[in-house]
């Protein structure tokens, strides 16, 4: 009676700070405090960057977040806009370090999300 929809699994950069990792690690974390109850609560203080709308609306249910996927024409004009609804994150990729790359080399990351479901809007 219910849709269940598979992962939305992307691949992402990993800035030098590595704020785009721990953020989805610590969301993860969050959720499941595996050392104790205040990891959860810690999932509040990651709303701080949210503009005061997002955060209000999130207040009660921290774990969730809404996302948006742009896909572009081969003219890099937005063609196709998917929301998806009440996000969560259930795996984040480990990190390859190596000492033998050099300054050049991006790092990249997986994280797989779960949600209830999507909406698609053609621009």
């Amino acid at each position: 009676d219910k849709i269940q929809y598979e992962t939305l699994d992307v691949s992402f950069l990993i800035d030098e700070d590595y704020l785009s990792w721990t953020t989805i690690h610590d969301w993860i974390r969050g959720m499941t405090f595996p050392t104790n109850s205040t990891e959860y609560s810690n999932l509040k203080l990651q709303m701080r960057n949210l503009p005061q709308t997002q955060q209000t609306m999130l207040q009660e249910r921290p774990q969730y977040s809404d996302a948006t996927l742009t896909i572009f024409t081969n003219k890099n004009n937005p063609n196709i806009r998917i929301k998806f609804v009440d996000c969560f994150p259930i795996s984040v990729s480990s990190i390859k370090f190596s000492t033998q790359d050099n300054a050049d080399v991006i790092i990249t990351a997986d994280a797989s999300f779960k949600f209830a479901f999507f909406d698609i809007e053609r621009l």
